[in-house]
């Protein structure tokens, strides 16, 4: 008599499935712990803003770039955070329009209200079944490429005071030199007048004198 196979137990089953849930429970873990990782470290800063501009997470080296801590920043407004509401108009016209924004400068305020320029990478996520419509991007401090601008600005235009001081200068005694290679000009006219009325003189006086001389030899002879 051929015997049946031999039914699988309950326990066994039971684990199975089990097994079969706990796999993709680990993925999201280790998937979220691989998430968690990067965000912590991130040099820039990342971050995740609602369609009304409330932060929703942002990277924890957001305290690198600013005195504020991630979790002073979760929640807060990101439109209170823009020094200039003008260039933040400008900012979110554009991202809206195109979607995203790649190395966008603005100037954001701290929490001492110091300006903290940045360049923003952002790009807009669309609402889906699995997350609310929102802005995702990375933000990377240029405050001290803006201080080697300034300074650089500020060498380029001390250069050009400094040239044009000395343009300035150079101009000038032009036309100090001008003017006394002019009077030298005319003192040198006037002395050759000098000098040929001089010359006039002598000759007239030469030709008095030999006039005398001829007049005394005739009285003499008288």
């Amino acid at each position: 008599m051929r015997r049946g196979k031999a039914a699988a137990r309950p326990e066994t089953k039971k684990s199975a499935k089990h097994q079969d849930d706990a796999e993709p429970l680990q993925k999201l873990r280790l998937i979220q712990e691989k998430y968690r990782n990067i965000l912590e470290n991130i040099q820039d800063v990342y971050y995740e803003i609602s369609p009304t501009g409330v932060i929703l997470d942002v990277s924890p080296s957001c305290s690198r770039i600013s005195k504020y801590r991630r979790e002073e920043l979760i929640g807060k407004s990101m439109y209170d955070i823009y020094a200039d509401a003008k260039k933040r108009d400008e900012y979110l016209k554009l991202i809206r329009r195109n979607g995203m924004v790649n190395d966008y400068e603005i100037v954001l305020k701290d929490k001492d209200g110091a300006p903290v320029h940045c360049a923003i990478s952002a790009r807009i996520v669309k609402r889906s079944k699995e997350t609310d419509g929102r802005i995702i991007g990375i933000m990377r401090d240029i405050s001290a490429r803006k201080r080697a601008e300034e300074a650089l600005r500020l060498a380029h235009d001390e250069l050009e005071k400094r040239v044009s001081e000395r343009t300035r200068e150079l101009e000038k005694a032009n036309t100090v030199l001008r003017g006394e290679i002019a009077e030298r000009r005319q003192i040198e006219k006037i002395l050759k007048r000098r000098e040929k009325e001089l010359k006039g003189k002598s000759l007239r006086l030469e030709e008095t004198n030999a006039a005398l001389k001829v007049l005394l030899s005739h009285r003499e002879q008288d």
